[in-house]
């Protein structure tokens, strides 16, 4: 990793941690099966944005 990518991920390791993980894998796949069946991108990935800035809220 550059310096760059370390720091950005040292800042960013407390949000993301054993409690949220399997959510946010959840999450993801959900969004890709969402594309694979022709949704709106745009809407899926809208979607996507707001369940992942909630979930790394709690």
């Amino acid at each position: 990793m550059t310096s760059e990518e370390a720091q950005f991920s040292t800042r960013f390791s407390p949000f993301v941690n054993e409690r949220n993980v399997q959510e946010i894998i959840s999450i993801l796949n959900s969004a890709e099966n969402d594309i694979g069946q022709n949704a709106n991108a745009k809407i899926v990935l809208f979607d996507l944005a707001v369940k992942m800035i909630l979930q790394l809220k709690n």
